[in-house]
């Protein structure tokens, strides 16, 4: 056990990829687990499919907010991490466009929940969890991964959720609590992560430089990955916002207890996708070869280890769902042996889509998420109004489907045209 300890903090991929798992499993693993089933007895029926919408409906801005930066912004800063008038021109530039892009989507989202009738019914859920938008824009994973100090935000983050936790079983009581539970989970980030990026600002403040024409720069060098990262986050997003304007009530909680789940382990994926562009990036410009092994091995752990877990999802779902409500639940059982398999599906995508993004066109993996996008939207406004949850847990999976298959395509004509 020592030895494999041993290997995976020698490792920097592997190192830092259990780093980036045990900072996402912290912020979505533990409060799936501890926060959401202590909400799901406390709040009662409805209202928690109502705050799952309303995360869900301001989540879907993050990726503007983000801007690609979660993939480019580290590895910019690993190129010049001797170097502190880059790094501070670099923390400059980053914060310059989120918070630029951040003003931007909340004057629009003030907008949407004033003037549409269904959200501006819940005026006040939804503007407090506009504080989540604030946290994104604050949240500087990105800066400590680039300088290699992720286990350092990893204890910020475990602050972040332990503090979440006790604030929302002290003050969370009653059904009419509900409003308040977003604005907790935003102001404890904000105040958290303030902290944590000023850490490492204050010391670097003399480099800090704000340039409206190295702004644009970021703007244009970002674009395409933004747009990846766009279409990637709405085909997911988007579902239980879609589902939100045709359901509610017990039919909406049903979907979220089952996503939820679902997205633990997705996330999971996404931590690995994040840390596996660099890493492949670097092998490319060494040798094609090694890059391609490297990938060819993530693939056949992925298919190892979350073939198990989609096993798992699939037949222990009556009992995954007691755990996670504590109360028998067979309609959200039936929607989590639908999404089970979709994790698998996922994660299968990861070294795929990887090998796009690096042998061929970010370009062209943007307009084969723009078609999966548009499949999982058509989709849902087709099978949500006749079989309701049953009809967007069935489209999710399809979609993930439809997006393996469509980058496996590629790569393989892409190989012939490229040989």
């Amino acid at each position: 056990m020592k030895n494999i300890l041993k290997k995976i903090l020698q490792n920097d991929f592997l190192s830092n990829t259990f780093v980036g798992i045990f900072i996402r499993g912290i912020s979505f693993v533990v409060p799936y687990l501890l926060i959401n089933p202590y909400l799901i007895r406390t709040l009662g029926e409805g209202q928690f499919g109502l705050i799952s919408f309303s995360v869900g409906f301001v989540s879907l801005f993050f990726p503007f907010v983000e801007y690609g930066f979660m993939l480019t912004a580290p590895r910019d800063l690993a190129l010049h991490q001797n170097n502190q008038a880059t790094i501070g021109e670099i923390i400059s530039n980053v914060l310059g466009v989120k918070i630029l892009l951040g003003s931007i989507c909340v004057f629009i989202l003030l907008g949407l929940i004033f003037f549409e009738k269904k959200l501006a019914s819940n005026a006040i859920l939804h503007c407090f969890s506009l504080t989540l938008l604030l946290v994104q824009i604050l949240i500087p994973s990105w800066l400590y991964q680039g300088l290699g100090s992720l286990r350092k935000f990893a204890i910020y983050t475990l602050l972040v959720n332990i503090l979440f936790l006790l604030l929302i079983f002290s003050l969370i009581r009653s059904s009419s609590d509900y409003l308040y539970v977003n604005l907790i989970q935003g102001l404890v980030g904000i105040s958290i992560y303030l902290i944590a990026l000023l850490q490492i600002m204050l010391p670097l403040w003399q480099y800090l430089r704000f340039s409206w024409k190295k702004i644009i720069l970021e703007l244009k060098k970002g674009f395409f990955i933004f747009l990846t990262n766009l279409l990637h986050f709405l085909f997911i997003a988007s579902n239980i916002v879609v589902l939100g304007f045709f359901v509610e009530g017990k039919d909406l909680d049903n979907y979220s207890y089952a996503e939820k789940i679902y997205m633990i382990f997705r996330i999971i994926s996404g931590v690995i996708y994040q840390m596996a562009y660099p890493k492949a990036f670097t092998l490319k410009q060494t040798s094609y070869e090694l890059a391609n092994t490297f990938l060819k091995k993530l693939f056949m752990g992925i298919f190892v280890s979350f073939g198990l877990v989609s096993s798992v999802l699939f037949w222990q779902s009556e009992s995954i769902i007691y755990i996670f409500t504590g109360k028998f639940n067979s309609d959200a059982a039936e929607l989590l042996r639908i999404l089970a398999f979709s994790s698998l599906v996922y994660a299968l995508s990861v070294p795929i889509s990887q090998k796009i993004l690096v042998f061929y066109s970010s370009k062209v993996f943007s307009v084969i998420l723009l078609a999966v996008v548009i499949f999982n939207i058509s989709s849902n406004l087709y099978a949500i109004p006749l079989y309701g949850a049953k009809g967007t847990a069935t489209t999710l999976l399809l979609t993930e489907i439809f997006f393996l298959t469509l980058s496996a395509s590629y790569i393989f004509i892409a190989k012939k045209i490229y040989k």
